[in-house]
């Protein structure tokens, strides 16, 4: 979610001399694992003292200075306890700390259940808002109960950790899942979203991986276990000495030490011969384990979002799925295609506030999003409404303003063409009997998108060190996107899309408020009000009035013009919106608005670098290439002629 950050005084004395930052490794003696669960222990303990005086400070408000000011030092202690241990308590029991000691503070939905059944937001970034509002004696009451709940909560969690079964293998995942989670949740602002004090629990996240790692790299005699030491340490250092959450160099900090940290904790891992999931577990899962960046290329796997096995997404498959996408047989006037709404010059979009209907009988009700990436999601549709991209064919194909037919008008036409028969055959040998069918169309066009694929953008080729330099100006805007601008708090690294990390297992979707226009003299809310509406049926509560799908900002500057309704014409329009709070901070009246209201306050430099930064996000490379003719359909001469893309 985006936030606006208050900035404050870090109490950095205070935490830099707490007692439970000292942690000494396993002696020759100690079995690592032992050493390593006695740590978590003793990590449990503070954190249990660390909610008892958060409690006590609580209850003992009052609306004096001091007092205020012990309440969020208690705060902040007990946050920091947390981030001691946080990688651990996240690896064996990430649903419990989301929705109860670490989640967003916003409220959700239970999932899989007959009935709407809201789940309140609790835990620590509730306490983070409300410890560090305006004026946080007006709070407490909220703030006492929010710590009952979260002593009550975490005292489930302390009997349950007492006894899960550690591995070594546990021990490298929730190290690697940690970095990540630094990086795209905690430098963002995203954990923190009232006190900003981001970089100093990063660097207490760090410093207790580092003193738990080391219990691997002393018993080892290799160059990687000799190279983690001095990067963790570095890292360390760097994030004491640049404590600014303003004005600290994100990319820098990616680059020097969360990358070269993820891949050699992993090399270490390797060396010493430590089983990895891959082994274990052969179910496929969104992070590729055996990637060696973030950022790298096969970071995420495609197949876990598409739900179609890698091993079925043939070459044969895609360049049949690549004729379908540009042929306008499937609709039922047979003008319009895929690619119609979907064109590859413009980012595989059509350059219309919104998509032109079945006819020219008005427009669609939205803006035509891009197919690039576009397997990176849980939920599809602005308003989320399907779990399955292959759904999402299905409905174009029935929905009267897009393609307005049905699969027996498609098969008939299909089937009348001997090149496809045949390269339905060859793709699909294994439907002897049916190798054209509904399925098999769907399926072949998913392989294609499935395939449509990017991340070797400028930015992310120097992220990699495959480019020796980039642009001042987006590096800048790397930073501020990752940081004071809070975009990177919804778009989140490395797809900059709207699934969560560190997991990215879920889908978010914000209320940002969007007008019918870009005019600010004339400001009205679009009454399309997305997941409330156009969603699912279960899904209608008041806090998903005008949410819609957080998209991708990759190739953004393709795609032209933004939002759901097209309202704004270019990147610095839509960079200005979010600057001066969204709709609700320009007036309109939005109580569930999940951006701030208040302005960001950035210098018009400052939004320019932002817009060159997403314009270095573009990768369509090996992706625009176009049919250069389409299969003849014999029992339909008629449509020897047809257009290749669609006519409109």
């Amino acid at each position: 979610m985006k936030r606006q950050y208050s900035i404050i005084l870090v109490f950095a004395v205070f935490f830099l001399t707490l007692p439970w930052l000292s942690f000494q490794e396993a002696s020759p003696t100690t079995n690592r694992l032992e050493a390593i669960r006695d740590f978590m222990n003793a990590g449990l303990d503070q954190f249990q003292t660390m909610i008892d005086q958060l409690q006590e400070t609580a209850t003992a408000l009052s609306n004096e200075e001091q007092s205020i000011k012990e309440l969020q030092k208690a705060h902040i202690n007990c946050r920091l306890a947390f981030k001691r241990i946080e990688f651990l308590l996240e690896y064996y029991q990430h649903e419990a700390v989301d929705n109860f000691i670490n989640g967003a503070p916003l409220p959700g939905l239970e999932p899989k259940v007959a009935d709407i059944n809201i789940l309140e937001p609790e835990g620590l970034q509730v306490l983070d808002e409300l410890t560090f509002a305006e004026n946080p004696f007006e709070e407490k009451e909220a703030i006492i109960e929010m710590a009952n709940r979260l002593q009550y909560n975490f005292s489930l969690m302390y009997e349950y950790q007492q006894n899960i079964r550690m591995y070594d293998r546990h021990i490298f995942e929730a190290i690697r899942f940690e970095l990540i989670r630094i990086f795209t949740l905690g430098l963002t602002g995203f954990d923190t979203p009232g006190s900003a004090n981001a970089i100093p629990e990063a660097k207490v996240a760090m410093a207790s991986m580092y003193k738990v790692f080391k219990n691997y790299t002393r018993i080892i005699d290799h160059e990687y276990a000799e190279e983690v030491d001095p990067l963790f340490e570095d890292a360390i250092k760097y994030l004491r000495d640049h404590n600014s959450f303003e004005d600290f160099d994100r990319l820098t900090f990616l680059k020097k030490y969360i990358n070269p940290l993820y891949d050699e904790i992993y090399e270490v891992q390797l060396i010493m011969g430590v089983e990895t999931i891959k082994e274990v577990d052969k179910t496929t899962k969104s992070i590729n384990y055996e990637a060696r960046n973030i950022f790298a290329e096969d970071f995420l796997n495609p197949s876990f979002f598409t739900q179609v096995a890698q091993v079925d997404i043939t070459p044969e498959r895609v360049e049949l799925g690549r004729l379908l996408f540009f042929d306008p047989i499937l609709s039922k006037n047979n003008q319009r295609a895929c690619a119609s709404c979907h064109q590859p010059e413009k980012g595989f979009t059509d350059g219309l506030a919104k998509s032109l209907a079945f006819d020219y009988e008005g427009s669609i009700q939205r803006n035509a999003p891009t197919i690039i990436n576009a397997a990176y999601s849980h939920r599809w549709f602005y308003d989320m409404r399907l779990e399955q991209l292959e759904m999402q064919i299905q409905h174009v194909i029935f929905n009267g303003q897009e393609f307005n037919t049905n699969f027996d008008e498609i098969l008939e036409k299909v089937r009348g063409s001997k090149t496809y028969t045949k390269l339905f055959k060859e793709a699909y040998s294994k439907q002897v009997n049916q190798p054209i069918s509904p399925f098999t169309i769907g399926n072949a066009i998913l392989a294609y998108v499935g395939s449509q694929n990017g991340f070797s953008s400028p930015v992310d080729e120097y992220i990699r060190g495959e480019r020796k330099e980039l642009n001042a100006s987006a590096q800048r805007g790397f930073n501020l996107f990752m940081g004071k601008a809070a975009c990177g708090s919804c778009h989140f690294a490395p797809t900059f899309g709207g699934i969560v990390p560190p997991y990215f297992k879920e889908s978010e979707s914000e209320v940002l408020g969007i007008p019918t226009q870009a005019d600010t003299s004339n400001l009205k809310l679009d009454p399309d009000q997305g997941r409330y509406t156009n969603g699912r049926i279960m899904e209608q509560v008041d806090f998903y009035q005008y949410s819609f799908k957080t998209v991708s900002v990759r190739n953004v500057a393709l795609t032209a013009p933004y939002m759901h309704n097209g309202a704004y014409p270019d990147l610095e329009s839509v960079v200005d919106f979010y600057n001066r709070g969204g709709g609700a901070g320009m007036g309109i009246d939005l109580p569930h608005q999940t951006l701030p209201f208040s302005e960001l306050n950035l210098t018009p430099q400052e939004q320019k670098d932002i817009v060159v930064f997403m314009e270095h996000l573009t990768d369509t490379l090996g992706m625009t290439q176009v049919p250069t003719k389409l299969p003849a359909i014999e029992s339909f001469p008629e449509l020897a002629n047809r257009k290749i893309g669609g006519e409109y």
